[in-house]
């Protein structure tokens, strides 16, 4: 059973990109009051932070 990581809209989106790379991901849930609102994914939250990463170099799972 696959571990469902997330983060709330509080948190800074650098966090869930550090979340995202630390446990080798591509996307987290965002929660509010345990309820799925949204869901951020690595590639889109490198692009806001102005980061522009080649992911066919990396071996990131889904």
């Amino acid at each position: 059973m696959p571990i469902n990581y997330t983060v709330t809209p509080e948190d800074k989106l650098i966090y869930a990109v550090e979340l995202m790379l630390e446990k080798n991901i591509k996307s987290v849930s965002v929660v509010r009051s345990g309820r799925p609102i949204g869901m951020v994914r690595l590639e889109d939250a490198l692009k806001k932070l102005g980061l522009n990463v080649d992911f066919l170099k990396y071996n990131i799972n889904v």
